[in-house]
């Protein structure tokens, strides 16, 4: 596949501060490290950057399976919301950053292994990866309005009506643009992804 759309990669960035891991949105107590299955979802290379931010050793690196693609306009608000299920109840997003604050310097590790398998869980869809042409941009946003759109409410999903076209180029480089799997509820994603892929066939080749 050749991946589309800017560049945008949404990696958690860990740096430590007094009493604080700022990672690119921050969280309270842990109830201990989580447990991982089997199946990495990003990349290797991706995969390697993101697991090198952790500082934790290579024999600690767990197999994650992937849960979804999220956009780059939801991502932040999705890792907070994976730490806070991994026992950071105070994982917010503060201008664009995960903020979990009062972490111990014991649970730090933790953490970090958190982070990881939430950022492996909902990486960005890779149609963010690269720069579109505005030809390619018009591409998309026509077959998201047209043939994604019918898809989706024909496996039974309320999408909402597109925006205009112009609308969607103007907003394109800020949040990727209006995209109906994001109306897709979490549990169904998978599914309604397999049936009604993430980008045409003139720009999945």
């Amino acid at each position: 596949m050749r991946h589309h759309a800017r560049s945008v990669a949404s990696v958690i960035v860990l740096l430590s501060t007094a009493g604080c891991l700022v990672l690119t949105s921050c969280a309270g107590a842990s109830s201990g490290p989580p447990q991982a299955t089997a199946s990495a979802p990003l990349a290797p290379t991706e995969a390697d950057r993101v697991w090198a931010e952790t500082g934790l050793g290579a024999d600690q690196r767990p197999a994650v399976d992937r849960v979804r693609l999220v956009s780059v306009f939801e991502r932040a608000e999705v890792i907070a919301g994976c730490l806070r299920g991994f026992g950071y109840p105070q994982a917010v997003v503060h201008e664009g950053e995960i903020q979990v604050e009062g972490v111990a310097d014991d649970d730090q590790g933790s953490l970090a292994l958190s982070t990881y398998i939430c950022d492996a869980q909902y990486p960005t869809d890779p149609v963010f990866d690269v720069p579109l042409t505005e030809d390619e941009i018009r591409a998309l946003y026509r077959y998201r309005a047209g043939d994604q759109r019918a898809c989706l409410q024909g496996l039974g999903h309320l999408i909402a009506r597109p925006p205009t076209e112009q609308a969607f180029l103007d907003g394109y480089a800020e949040h990727g643009g209006w995209n109906p799997l994001n109306m897709v509820p979490q549990g169904s994603f998978e599914a309604a992804l397999a049936a009604c892929p993430a980008l045409p066939p003139s720009l999945a080749e």
